[in-house]
């Protein structure tokens, strides 16, 4: 593919050739015949001018990659005229004997036939490379077209996906919604009903025990029982709490980011016995009730997983509200995500539903592992202040 620029100097020298060419052929036909050497002079012109135009011909033909036949039918064109060119040459030069006597003898003979071969020949390869390039244009203009075609259909099925993108995106807002207010209803429920009966079979047993005591030999089989029961009370008690608390956090609500997160991180700490640190600064700013939640669920999501795959000793969670930002980062010393079966794909979904959730609310979300070396995650998100 010829280049602009190359393309406008490549038409320029090819106008500058054939205007010298006209110019020199009409010279050499005004030079006078009257004198001994006058048509050796024109014949002389007339190759210089043949050989500018010939010069062109050549030029053009062989920017053509891979055309071989136009190539070597141009090449023998150029021999032909340039030999009867020659012949013309040496029948007008005024000396006797050689080659010129030959000439002189059979220059007629050979000379029309062999400039009549080179122009048929020429214009034969010119038709034919104009005949390629007529095809090419309409094969380029068929593949335009059909590309233009392609584009828009791309351009249509893009369009499609993103609208489907956008569409998806809003159902898993709509769904985390949901269970949101689902896991709220659920926490309520144990709090009301559950935990209202297990209080009432905590009083009862106390009750019991204290009636059992009044007795002048209370049965002591009786009140290990009732003990037994109450601490088993007391420990469901525990479990429904905590319980209702990751269902719902009410202290996000009631007292705020910091002090759920300090919660959290503690409780994780009681269960699996991993060391824990917290870096929570604040700075007094208040982050919106969504973007605390979604921070909340994600850090809580992190520790789920050092618990169930990281096999980790140490954990760190770093907090950082400022006025337009709040960043959270959760690392630890485990062993990194693991392409292993099973627990990578569990590992995929819940990495998939945290960076959709960021994403839902403006944020960046980011992972970085190393095999053997641990995981971190980083979270960037507006603050949504209230």
């Amino acid at each position: 593919m010829i280049r602009d620029d190359k393309l406008s100097r490549l038409r320029f020298s090819i106008l500058i050739a054939m205007c010298a060419a006209f110019a020199i052929e009409i010279a050499a036909r005004r030079v006078n015949d009257s004198i001994v050497w006058g048509p050796l002079y024109a014949d002389f012109l007339s190759l210089i001018a043949l050989l500018l135009l010939i010069s062109a011909a050549l030029y053009l033909i062989f920017q053509l990659k891979g055309r071989h036949l136009l190539q070597g039918m141009v090449s023998v064109a150029t021999a032909f005229l340039m030999l009867s060119q020659v012949v013309a040459i040496l029948r007008s030069a005024p000396l006797e004997g050689g080659i010129y006597a030959w000439a002189d003898q059979w220059g007629p003979t050979i000379e029309n036939p062999l400039l009549l071969a080179g122009l048929v020949l020429l214009l034969t390869t010119f038709y034919f490379a104009l005949l390629e390039t007529v095809t090419t244009k309409a094969q380029l203009r068929l593949e335009r077209t059909a590309l233009v075609k392609e584009i828009g259909e791309r351009e249509r099925a893009q369009l499609e996906l993103q609208q489907s993108r956008d569409e998806l995106r809003t159902l898993s807002a709509h769904v985390e919604t949901v269970r949101e207010d689902e896991r709220a209803r659920l926490s309520r429920e144990l709090h009301d009903d559950l935990g209202q009966t297990l209080t009432s079979l905590k009083i009862e047993l106390a009750n019991l025990r204290r009636h059992i005591s009044k007795h002048a030999s209370p049965d002591t089989a009786a009140l290990e029982a009732i003990a037994s029961m109450s601490e088993q009370v007391d420990a469901t008690v525990q479990a429904t709490r905590r319980i209702m608390t990751e269902l719902h956090p009410a202290m996000l609500e009631e007292l705020g980011l910091k002090p759920a997160l300090e919660w959290l991180v503690a409780e994780f700490g009681k269960r699996t016995e991993i060391g824990c640190r917290t870096t929570l600064y604040t700075n007094g700013v208040l982050p919106g009730h969504e973007q605390s939640r979604a921070i909340f669920r994600i850090v809580q999501e992190c520790l789920t997983n050092v618990a169930r795959h990281a096999k980790a000793s140490e954990l760190e969670v770093h907090l950082s509200v400022k006025p337009d930002t709040i960043k959270v980062e959760v690392s630890d010393n485990g062993v990194g995500i693991q392409a292993t079966p099973g627990a990578a794909a569990a590992k995929t979904f819940g990495i998939a539903g945290m960076r959709e959730r960021i994403t839902q609310l403006g944020g960046e979300f980011s992972i970085q592992t190393v095999p053997g070396e641990g995981t971190r995650v980083r979270v960037n998100l507006p603050t949504g202040e209230v």
